[in-house]
């Protein structure tokens, strides 16, 4: 099957499918497929979604919901029986993706970040990420991007970020997330300080043991 269309509602999937050996045991299949937007619970019910394995759906309906999903493209290319019980910690190189994503909240082990736009691009076990806004405890950060080693695995993030913000707001968000703390007087030196600055930051290290992520950030007030 080459150059399908499939409409469904408001969804449609355009792509092409090529399946050789149909009638050997080891029949392969290849194809790429891309969709329209979707609302993010509804992954079970959106081809080619569907032909992934449950354990991918049960990661993004416990790490991601609200907002709408794109697949951008997605590709596969190995035996048809690989695909039906595909392991997404072995398949490395037989799947590629791209998936872009709005307005979507985010839960553990991902930074608890709400209304998240970006994308993510994944091929051999490796994946780039790019959020072009998101808001974290009420204050807006944009331009995070960066390369996410072995996902499937252990994830270990290497992530920028350049975004122009709220110093205000920056501070409130902060005595938050150190509220307890034995320093937490801190930033009482700073109650005055408003208006626009540049967060320049870099967190590297394995997403999923937290106490081991590298952060740095500089904070620069802007005229």
């Amino acid at each position: 099957i080459e150059n399908f269309k499939i409409q469904s509602g408001l969804n449609q999937v355009l792509g092409n499918v090529k399946l050789t050996g149909f009638k050997l045991k080891d029949s392969e299949i290849s194809f790429l497929v891309k969709t329209s937007e979707f609302k993010t619970g509804e992954t079970r019910n959106n081809f080619p979604l569907v032909l992934l394995p449950e354990s991918f759906h049960q990661k993004i309906n416990t790490t991601i919901d609200n907002g709408t999903l794109e697949v951008k493209y997605l590709r596969y290319d190995g035996l048809l029986k690989k695909l039906q019980g595909l392991d997404l910690k072995e398949s490395n190189n037989r799947l590629a993706a791209k998936i872009s994503f709005k307005k979507t909240d985010w839960h553990s082990p991902f930074p608890q970040l709400k209304k998240v736009t970006g994308f993510f691009e994944y091929k051999n076990n490796e994946g780039y990420i790019e959020i072009k806004e998101a808001r974290y405890e009420g204050l807006s950060i944009a331009n995070i991007r960066g390369t996410i080693k072995d996902v499937m695995n252990n994830p270990l993030a290497d992530l920028s970020v350049e975004s122009e913000i709220d110093l205000r707001r920056l501070k409130h968000t902060l005595k938050r997330a150190i509220a307890g703390k034995s320093f937490e007087n801190i930033l009482d030196d700073y109650q005055k300080v408003t208006g626009k600055g540049l967060l320049e930051g870099k967190l590297t290290g394995p997403l999923k043991e937290l106490d081991k992520l590298s952060i740095m950030a500089v904070i620069s007030t802007k005229n």
